[in-house]
């Protein structure tokens, strides 16, 4: 099946790949339709369900009374005759000569008249519109001090999924708040919403403990092979509990050569979340409502997912902390003199590496594709195949082996492992369904090959360059020792310095590598050989960290912007009031 599925993966790989560009007029009308969505949204806020809620009160001034005035004149000028008298213009300078005889007689006259009734109905108006507006102004303050003086109420804190949804008193009643947000026009994902909370969250809850697949080799050697979620704690602590039980010679991760992988080992990610997110944007007040607690519900839970990682070293915040709390364990039981194995045991990055993307992209003068196509369609199970074969390296090499792939990679592993005559399951702790791309597999490759040929440049790229890492690369335990201490002085200059003022220990992903490299305690083996000669302590020539193309050069000091709720930015009183004034204005 694996050979299957990797013929699959070669389907239309050698073709040329056409690169089509968009007619001049296919580029155009987008940007035409870009503008037209972005342009009016200066002018006035579209909320979802469908209300125009007009530029808010605040932008009216006082002189637009005087700007009306002379509007009303001109629209009466643009009935004149332009060869005769302008009586206006001289019933005007009537006016400010302070002349009434003559304006008396000029009043006679229809034009100027007319002028005279039109400006005292609009003046009428405008001061009926003032007297409104002043009266809606200060009913917003009235409430917008309502709203201050509520008492702030204690609320639980927010690290993962299961703890956002706990603070906010469970499924059922997130979902009431947010019906209720749908029905005032605030929110319109209700159908995510739900997935998420009747089917995502229940499956976490299910699965948090218990997702592993154990294997054993024919050689005797052993594999648990550990599905975690990448933002729930409850998965990092699996992670530590089956490393303690199995003590394992090499721990394979889903975890790769190229991008900020290596330096994220030597950050403390737990103590940074811990004090970087130690105050969710939502609080809780005694004079919220629904609607209240649904806004604070979705800015929770953008900040979680979204809240970028200290310095922007690898991804967001809160995920993937079980990769850290593995090679944590792998460490602690080196000192300790409990495990060990080959060159003390050995650390696997078995992801795919990217180190070639930026070779070639150099070499077809194309920019490298994005990182997060690996999460896209035909990537996965081009991962899948990547990781299974490390795996299978790992147990032919190592008498015992624990593997820690994100949940959506536990099926496919599991499936391509199986075809392995020598390898069989022992133990599921939870059901293994299908992976995602059988179908796929099953229809010929045809999507693959359309998907290399349109948008998904990282596919093409890995899939042509599958022999540049076909087992992953592999550190040594003193190289992961090393790692370990360089996070644990971080973590000492974070608690000394603060987040703000501690720099980060370890070096940039890339000199790290060159570094281990050169000391021959990293190696990129091409063949099974290659690994069992570097394993018994020869050095593998042509190794070379090389370019890593996706890791930080940035080091930032501050975290990006998160993005929108959907809901509004604006306090609800001043939404509920601007949204009452024109559902009036319509006749609703």
């Amino acid at each position: 099946m694996a050979a299957d599925l990797g013929q699959k993966f070669a389907q239309g790989i050698g073709r040329r790949r056409r690169t089509r560009r968009p007619s001049l007029l296919t580029a155009s009308t987008i940007l035409v339709i870009a503008l037209t969505l972005v342009l009016p949204s200066a002018l006035c806020s579209i909320q979802p369900g469908g209300y125009f809620v007009w530029s808010s009160l605040s932008h009216w001034q006082p002189q637009r009374r005087h700007r009306h005035q002379l509007s009303a004149r001109s629209k009466v000028r643009e009935t004149e005759d332009k060869d005769g008298p302008d009586e206006i213009d001289e019933f005007e300078e009537a006016e400010d000569a302070n002349d009434e005889d003559r304006a008396r007689m000029l009043g006679l006259e229809d034009d100027v008249a007319d002028s005279i009734v039109a400006t005292t109905l609009n003046d009428a108006s405008i001061r009926q519109e003032a007297e409104r507006e002043a009266a809606l102004v200060r009913t917003s303050q009235s409430q917008s001090s309502a709203l201050s003086e509520g008492v702030v109420l204690p609320s639980g804190p927010v690290y993962d999924h299961l703890s956002l949804v706990e603070k906010y008193g469970g499924a059922n009643k997130i979902f009431f708040n947010h019906k209720i947000a749908q029905q005032n026009g605030y929110f319109t994902q209700m159908d995510d919403l739900k997935t998420f909370l009747y089917e995502y969250i229940p499956n976490l809850n299910e699965t948090k403990s218990k997702s592993f697949v154990e294997f054993e080799h024919a050689s005797g050697s052993r594999l648990v092979l550990v599905g975690t979620n990448h933002i729930c704690r409850a998965s990092s602590q699996l992670t530590r509990e089956i490393m303690q039980r199995e003590r394992p010679e090499c721990l394979v991760l889903e975890s790769r050569i190229g991008d900020d992988s290596l330096q994220r080992l030597t950050v403390p990610e737990e103590l940074i979340q811990n004090m970087s997110m130690s105050e969710p944007p939502g609080v809780f007040l005694s004079s919220d409502d629904e609607i209240d607690a649904a806004r604070n519900f979705q800015n929770d839970r953008v900040w979680l997912e979204a809240f970028m990682g200290w310095r922007d070293i690898g991804c967001e915040a809160a995920l993937c902390h079980e990769f850290g709390a593995a090679v944590e364990e792998f460490v602690f039981q080196r000192r300790k003199g409990s495990a060990a194995g080959p060159r003390g045991g050995t650390v696997c990055f078995g992801d795919s590496d990217l180190r070639p993307v930026y070779k070639r992209a150099k070499d077809e003068l194309r920019i490298p594709p994005r990182v997060d196509e690996l999460g896209e369609g035909p990537n996965i199970a081009l991962r899948d195949l990547q990781m299974s074969q490390v795996m299978q390296a790992a147990l032919r090499t190592h008498k015992s082996v624990v593997g820690v792939v994100g949940m959506g990679h536990l099926a496919g592993i599991t499936r391509l492992l199986k075809q392995d005559k020598q390898i069989r399951v022992t133990k599921k702790g939870i059901p293994i369904s299908q992976p995602v791309w059988v179908k796929d597999m099953e229809a010929g490759g045809t999507q693959w090959e359309r998907d290399a040929l349109g948008s998904c440049g990282m596919f093409l790229t890995l899939s042509q360059d599958l022999d540049f890492a076909p087992l992953g690369t592999f550190l040594t335990a003193e190289a992961a020792l090393e790692l370990q201490r360089m996070k644990e002085e971080t973590a000492a200059a974070i608690k000394r310095q603060g987040l703000e003022e501690a720099e980060p220990v370890g070096p940039r992903s890339s000199d790290i590598g060159a570094d281990f490299v050169s000391r021959n305690l990293m190696v990129t083996p091409k063949t099974e050989d290659d690994l069992r000669r570097w394993l018994a302590g020869e050095r593998i020539p042509d190794q070379e960290a090389g370019v890593f193309p996706y890791e930080n050069r940035r080091l930032r000091n501050k975290t990006n912007v998160l993005p929108g709720t959907g809901f509004p930015e604006k306090p609800k009183a001043e939404q509920n009031l601007l949204t009452t004034r024109y559902m009036k204005v319509l006749g609703e």
